[in-house]
């Protein structure tokens, strides 16, 4: 576990840049691809300032479902890391490779290719029409997922280490690299298989030098192999493909229509001017080709911008709040409901960052949900799902429960439903084992995280434990009381929690660490010990609230300072008590 945030699940390739990990965003509950720079690059000059700008570039593309969608750039571990959409496919490259992309026949092999193409096409038009160019278009760089949805990645990645040898390998100017890596790889910027003539002369470059590139990728999905030195021969490699082609000599791995070797043929021209203006105009001419050769309509829709817009600010919003960026985070979401008011992840989203803050009541966050439930326009059962989360969250067993129910009941064996039975479960003690957490004494008090990933328990012997669930395995061991822990609490990303003990010691600890934040209660200053009745902590860490000896002690961290609270007054103390 990172960052108390992220399970690595493995690495998933390695490649020019560096290691890819596949993680697990354990609050959003999916996978993301992590890309990491290689460590001998951190060094270069201005490397990383180059690195985190062209990422935020990839990130101001936002949402469309043809290009792989960069979350954020983090730095963890004075490295910085690139958090995008994790897709399970593979490239274009690896189906090539692996002869993948031409099972099924002739035919269903120049349909897919086509198919192929055309998302490509939609993925990299998006990107120009948002000023941007991609400069690494090839099959690397291009992910399909497991339904055939294809994605555009890495963009700008490669124009961060220009001039540094980012992505080079060890191979030569061609490209030409080590054996069971990426055989063409990036160097110094761009591919040189696939760069066009005037990237590969240093020159100025504009969304036709993308277009080149493109068709350099499409004619490799028909060849199967690159027959070509550098991309600006991709020309000719074209023509003597078409030239063999049409005598019966064809030496590729799939026969290429007429129709769409005279579309690349116009784009692999050396004079950008003389290309195809835009990849939205090479989609429409494949889309027709699909048709013809398949007899049947395209499937899968023109991607509209407007329709992505409220998608793409309640994703950006999820992203600024891993960031820390709470205000720009509230102000994403408000533009999202702004664009349709009816969206049920910004208002789940939105109303859980504004009640674990204190800012919303558990009643009104309810009401916000329950209102979209009973629109014809929402996913009903989407809208129980959220709703069931916030009872667990809230403790509420009876209304989750009745929730899952009616949700088992629509959609049975749903793995969503299934987990949230499984943290219902815990949360009522009945599938916990606290057992395979050792210690000494006996375990007296227990919390469950609000996710159910994660049960904090503390000893008679005053020790406390962090386990992973279900397996219970021991992840910490906190030290820091003498007495029996009376106490406990978790806040809602399973990150900071607080204990008191029966000498009335509170303390705070950081659970991504397993250590002590240093805090102590008023238990220790006083002339005798306090008896903590009840303590508590906001879901976002900020204050916890004890009862002590019958009257309320609020802390506010990370100062330390507390307040005493009675019936009619909260009086602030002016001395701050961290030991």
């Amino acid at each position: 576990v990172i960052d108390g945030q992220y399970e690595v699940w493995g690495v998933h390739e390695q490649g020019g840049m560096g290691l890819v990990y596949r993680v697990l965003h354990r609050q959003w509950g999916v996978f993301l691809a992590v890309k990491t720079p290689r460590p001998e690059l951190l060094t270069t000059d201005g490397f990383l300032d180059r690195f985190v700008a062209e990422a935020e570039t990839w990130v101001s593309l936002g949402l469309h479902p043809h290009v792989c969608a960069c979350h954020y750039v983090r730095t963890l571990d004075g490295v910085p890391r690139v958090f995008s959409e994790y897709v399970g496919g593979g490239s274009i490259a690896d189906r090539i490779r692996e002869g993948r992309l031409y099972e099924g026949g002739e035919a269903a092999a120049q349909a897919r290719i086509v198919d192929f193409a055309i998302q490509l096409a939609w993925g990299l038009d998006h990107a120009h029409g948002r000023g941007l160019v991609h400069q690494d278009v090839k099959p690397g760089n291009v992910l399909v997922g497991l339904d055939g949805t294809v994605k555009v990645t890495d963009f700008g990645l490669a124009r961060a280490g220009k001039g540094t040898g980012f992505g080079s390998g060890t191979g030569s100017p061609t490209g030409v690299d080590r054996p069971g890596g990426t055989v063409l790889v990036t160097h110094g910027g761009l591919t040189p298989a696939y760069a066009s003539p005037e990237q590969a002369a240093g020159e100025r470059v504009g969304r036709r030098s993308d277009i080149y590139s493109f068709a350099v990728s499409v004619l490799e999905m028909f060849t199967g192999e690159v027959t070509w030195l550098a991309g600006p021969a991709a020309e000719e490699a074209l023509a003597e493909f078409r030239a063999q082609s049409s005598s019966g000599g064809q030496h590729g791995r799939s026969v290429m229509p007429d129709v769409l070797a005279g579309l690349l043929a116009r784009c692999l021209r050396q004079d950008p001017a003389r290309r195809p203006a835009s990849l939205a105009d090479v989609a429409g001419v494949l889309v027709d080709l699909y048709e013809q050769l398949t007899s049947t309509p395209y499937p899968r829709p023109v991607p509209t911008a407007a329709d992505l817009r409220a998608d793409e600010l309640n994703n950006r919003a999820l992203s600024l709040l891993d960031l820390g960026r709470s205000e720009e985070a509230e102000r994403a979401f408000e533009e999202s409901l702004a664009a349709d008011p009816r969206h049920l992840a910004a208002t789940y989203n939105l109303g859980l960052h504004q009640w674990r803050g204190g800012v919303l009541l558990d009643d009104e966050f309810i009401a916000r949900l329950e209102s979209l439930r009973a629109d014809t326009g929402t996913d009903p059962w989407w809208a129980r799902y959220l709703l069931a989360q916030v009872h667990l969250e809230r403790g509420d067993h009876d209304s989750a429960r009745s929730l899952l129910d009616e949700m088992d009941h629509d959609r049975p064996g749903a793995r969503e439903s299934a987990a949230l039975r499984r943290v219902l479960e815990a949360g009522r003690g009945t599938t916990v084992r606290t057992e395979a957490l050792p210690g000494r004494g006996g375990w007296t008090r227990r919390r469950l995280s609000a996710d159910g990933n994660t049960l904090l328990a503390g000893g008679s012997d005053g020790r406390i434990r962090l386990g992973n669930l279900p397996s219970g395995e021991c992840r910490h061991a906190l030290e820091g009381h003498d007495k029996e822990i009376v106490a406990l609490d978790i806040d809602a990303a399973g990150r900071r929690a607080v204990s008191a003990d029966a000498d009335g010691v509170v303390r705070q600890w950081d659970l991504v660490e397993g250590r002590g934040l240093g805090l102590r209660g008023p238990g220790v200053t006083g002339p005798r010990p306090h008896r903590v009745s009840e303590l508590r902590l906001t879901p976002d860490a900020r204050t916890a609230a004890a009862v002590l000896n019958g009257r309320l002690v609020a802390w506010d961290f990370p100062d330390g300072r507390w307040y005493r609270a009675s019936t009619r007054r909260c009086r602030r103390r002016s001395s701050p008590l961290w030991s």
